[in-house]
């Protein structure tokens, strides 16, 4: 996590940067996850470049470096509203397979989405994308493995600055 604080007092926000040791020669992604003050509602994703001016890389505490952010913000700290429903169809063959159809509404668009189908641990099928109107529906064909009367639908969505939503449904093999 990077906190950045405005020089004239009125905020701070937060970054969360899983690959941070890209920021002193390489690169790396960052998600904008909180602020304060003016920044209270600023969000935003993307990328990053480092670039180390002067230090020894083997020294960290002597290391000067600059780093350049591409991407995405607004001060939009509300997450999609989130309406997920999941159909389970019996296909004739091969035998315990099934269609499974799940029907995603994120209320707004853009959105990226990722609908994951299980049993138990076990991954069944995933689907992944982006909607633009935040709407899709989405079909996975599977074999269950033998004794699994339920699978679960992991759903997530979210839009452009990051905001997340998601849910798990449980649908009924018959």
């Amino acid at each position: 996590m990077r906190t950045h604080t405005c020089d004239d007092g009125t905020g701070t926000f937060t970054a969360f940067m899983p690959t941070v040791r890209g920021e002193h020669g390489g690169g790396g992604s960052w998600k904008i996850v909180e602020g304060t003050g003016r920044y209270a509602t600023l969000r935003g994703v993307g990328t990053y470049t480092g670039h180390i001016v002067s230090g020894d890389a083997d020294r960290f505490e002597t290391i000067v470096y600059t780093t350049s952010w591409q991407g995405v913000v607004d001060f939009d700290a509300v997450a999609p509203t989130l309406t997920a429903s999941a159909t389970a169809k019996r296909l004739p063959k091969p035998s315990r397979a099934y269609s499974v159809r799940a029907v995603v509404d994120a209320h707004e668009g853009p959105v990226t989405y990722s609908v994951d189908f299980r049993a138990g641990k076990v991954l069944l099928a995933l689907k992944r994308g982006t909607a633009a109107s935040g709407r899709v529906t989405t079909d996975a064909r599977f074999r269950a493995p033998r004794g699994v009367p339920t699978v679960s639908v992991i759903v997530k969505v979210a839009d452009v600055v990051g905001n997340e939503s998601a849910t798990t449904l449980s649908v009924r093999l018959r």
